[in-house]
């Protein structure tokens, strides 16, 4: 019995210590939890990065430029620096508020300054950069780092998902950084993978240089030759795409409008197709046309831009010439069927795609019923009437003209790629038609190349090289306030003539000088691009 009561009383006293233990440790735990619970963090963060856009030969055009911030603990180890330090690039006044808060903040700095205590460096790529370029092709991006436009909208998903560089910084029940706890950092991943564009950097740089200088509304699109690969794309006036809102409020230049996909009155830059469409349809061109300065049809007068008249013509004058009427009563002799076909194989009424939902202008192209109105034919023959055309489909055309008739769509985009090195999935390529015959186009082309090189002083003939090409002004039905009609002034031309190389359409729109000023564009930048400096 005895021994029993002592079992009973040690069962008892080891009961009692064990809960007596178990008391300290929950009151133990409660309070870590409590201290746990009055802790919090602060996490400071840069902009994300996006994926890349690269030109043809994998250079970038995003992502060229970087700055640095300091994410910065208030901690008294770091105020002198803080306040004193060269490295840290905004005002005093700034900084001095900025540590007063007792919060951490971001600050910029010129170089690291990892050595201080409580503070890390993040690194902040800036999407364009001083060096920017096709900001009409990339497009801009929001506040929220989604694509809005361009590229950067049609390849948003593949350009999204980076991260960005962070610092998260542990506080105490006051929220003050507690000394003891280094912040943590994290990396955002480098961004390599992105989209390659057929763009060459180099010749849109040429091509934007010039054109901001001699265009004050319009567009180049550079085609190479055969192939229709964009090499550059560009619309004047350009924009900042850092500073979309004033781009916005610029209501009278509209410089968000990408007016080398638009479309626009072509004028004199279609009479090589009306001559194809002739080939085609088994005319010949004639020979001995007289031009008086007028031709009527129906109750209608359509003047020759010569209104003295140009005497009597062959095809290759009269297209050097820009002769009206010789159109026009080449137009009436053709089938408005076949013209019509021709003007739909050459491009013209039909978008074109370079990326789901990233395209240029299908225009306006007459219907056959349309046409078999005598009127309307005679103005569709020298590109009016209801008809418009973008840019791009006009380089498409001529490079149709020197490729033995084969129209073969313009590219823009190369593929995608993974490592920034070489494109991994290659965009698959619109299949090429055959628009015309070899020996109607190449009886359009020689006619193309005698109006740049057989006429003196004409003024988009380059210095280095020759050329070929047409001019155009066309009526737009639009006038000033004083009266004067806008019209467009184009030149669509190729070079060197007897080999081309590239393919150029040039758009001014409310052209002063009529076709002079894109004739110009077009003169200067293949003299920039084929000059070369003489050897010392």
């Amino acid at each position: 019995m005895k021994k029993r009561m002592i079992r009973i009383f040690c069962t008892f006293c080891a009961l009692f210590c064990t809960l007596v233990l178990r008391t300290g440790s929950l009151s133990t735990d409660l309070s870590l939890a409590e201290v746990s619970a009055r802790q919090s963090s602060k996490t400071l963060s840069v902009a994300p990065t996006r994926g890349m856009i690269y030109d043809t030969k994998m250079r970038p055009l995003v992502n060229t430029e970087e700055v640095l911030y300091a994410a910065v603990a208030p901690c008294e180890q770091n105020k002198e620096a803080v306040l004193s330090d060269e490295r840290f690039l905004s005002d005093l006044k700034t900084r001095t508020e900025q540590f007063e808060s007792g919060t951490p903040f971001l600050t910029p700095v010129s170089s690291s300054v990892d050595d201080l205590v409580q503070t890390a460096t993040l690194t902040q790529t800036i999407r364009y950069g001083e060096d920017s370029c096709a900001s009409h092709i990339i497009g801009y991006v929001n506040g929220d780092q989604t694509g809005m436009t361009g590229i950067e909208q049609a390849y948003n998903e593949l350009l999204s998902g980076y991260g960005a560089d962070t610092v998260s910084f542990t506080l105490d029940a006051q929220g003050a950084p507690i000394t003891g706890i280094l912040p943590d950092r994290t990396r955002s991943e480098e961004a390599v993978e992105g989209v390659v564009l057929t763009i060459d950097k180099r010749l849109q740089a040429i091509v934007e240089e010039v054109g901001n200088r001699l265009l004050k509304k319009g567009a180049v699109v550079l085609m190479e030759a055969h192939t229709g690969k964009l090499r550059a794309c560009a619309s004047f006036p350009d924009f900042d795409p850092n500073d979309i809102v004033s781009a916005m409020e610029d209501e009278e230049n509209a410089p968000l409008l990408n007016r080398a996909f638009c479309s626009y009155s072509v004028g004199s830059t279609f009479k090589s197709a009306v001559a194809a469409a002739a080939l085609s349809d088994g005319l010949s061109l004639p020979a001995n046309f007289c031009c008086t300065g007028s031709i009527t049809v129906g109750d209608t007068i359509f003047h020759c831009f010569h209104r003295e008249g140009q005497g009597i013509l062959d095809f290759q004058n009269a297209m050097a010439g820009s002769c009206n009427p010789y159109f026009i009563s080449l137009g009436q002799q053709i089938s408005p069927y076949r013209l019509h076909a021709m003007a739909e194989d050459l491009s013209f009424g039909h978008e074109t795609v370079f990326a789901p939902g990233f395209s240029s202008d299908s225009g306006t192209l007459p219907t056959v019923a349309a046409l078999e109105n005598a009127g309307q034919l005679a103005n569709f023959s020298f590109g009016q009437g209801q008809f418009s055309a973008t840019p791009v489909q006009l380089a498409q055309t001529m490079n149709a003209f020197i490729s033995e008739g084969t129209m073969t769509p313009a590219s823009l985009i190369e593929g995608t790629t993974k490592t920034g090195k070489l494109v991994d999935s290659p965009q698959e390529a619109a299949l090429p038609t055959q628009a015309m015959s070899a020996q109607t186009a190449n009886t359009i082309k020689e006619a193309l190349i005698y109006t740049v090189m057989g006429v003196d002083f004409h003024a988009a003939r380059p210095k280095v090289v020759s050329a070929g090409g047409k001019t155009g002004t066309a009526q737009t039905g639009r006038y000033h306030e004083d009266d004067t009609e806008i019209v467009e002034g184009w030149f669509v031309g190729f070079f060197p003539a007897e080999n081309p190389s590239y393919v150029m359409a040039v758009l001014c729109e409310d052209a002063e000088n009529g076709a002079k000023d894109a004739s110009n564009t077009f003169r200067e930048i293949v003299d920039q691009m084929t000059y070369r400096p003489p050897e010392e």
